[in-house]
């Protein structure tokens, strides 16, 4: 079974999720993440988490594209879609092909 992952406001089959080579994060390292751990369903400071990727991201000059609760809840989602309870999670944000 493949992984669903979410990317840019769609969830996906992971076959189907690409970036582009245009993509600033991919083209010169542009962009940020951050790796968390689920166990039993629970990320672990997962508040911890996302404030720091929210931080990064306003050095960077970069925007989140969506709430930190609303990406919290796609990270809840994605672990539900994958059927994981222990896993982890990993959210990229990079400024796509802006600039």
């Amino acid at each position: 079974m493949a992984t669903i992952v979410y990317q840019n406001e769609k969830f996906l089959d992971e076959h189907r999720a690409h970036v582009s080579v245009a993509d600033r994060g991919f083209l010169v390292g542009e962009g940020l993440f951050e790796t968390m751990r689920a166990y039993n369903s629970h990320v672990v400071f997962v508040k911890e988490h996302l404030l720091r990727l929210q931080e990064g991201a306003e050095k960077l000059g970069m925007t989140l594209p969506v709430s930190l609760e609303r990406l919290r809840f796609l990270i809840y989602q994605t672990l539900h879609l994958n059927k994981l309870q222990d896993a982890v999670v990993r959210v990229y944000l990079s400024r796509s092909e802006e600039r």
